[in-house]
């Protein structure tokens, strides 16, 4: 999934794709990534199965030509029913990777990823300690109180 909740081409020709629009193949280096190289011109093949939502669609609509496929109108074939549970799980992992970074930045004892709050939360260390350190050393009052405070 892409950062703007699309699949990659070669997913896509998997459940949408027809043998026309097969993806462009990728430029592996042969000698370093030969593996890579064979496996993507596998994928972009016709080779492999492309198309498989229409092709459900195709055999369901002919077998079952009056009935849904799912429990309403909502999902009445197997391809809105599949796209459907996609978005529902892509939905739900998003959500749970959020949950989860929310809960971890705003737990203290959780390692930090973020270095502008690691140096915060030193400074902030930093100062409690000095703030300390200060009471503990100053006993007599201050001569020269702050009209400030």
């Amino acid at each position: 999934m892409d950062r703007w909740g699309g699949v990659g081409p070669v997913f896509y020709h998997f459940l949408l794709g027809t043998r026309e629009t097969t993806p462009s193949i990728m430029n592996y280096d042969a000698i370093e990534w030969p593996n890579a190289q064979k496996m993507n011109q596998l994928a972009v093949s016709t080779a492999v199965p492309y198309g498989i939502l229409n092709t459900a669609n195709k055999c369901w609509k002919e077998s079952h030509p009056d009935t849904w496929y799912g429990d309403s109108y909502m999902d009445a074939d197997p391809k809105t029913w599949a796209l459907q549970r996609l978005g529902l799980g892509w939905t739900r992992a998003l959500i749970r990777h959020i949950h989860e970074m929310d809960a971890r930045a705003n737990d203290p004892s959780a390692k930090l990823v973020y270095k502008a709050r690691q140096r915060n939360k030193c400074r902030e260390k930093a100062v409690a300690a000095a703030h300390e350190a200060e009471e503990l050393t100053s006993i007599e009052p201050n001569p020269h109180p702050s009209p400030y405070q």
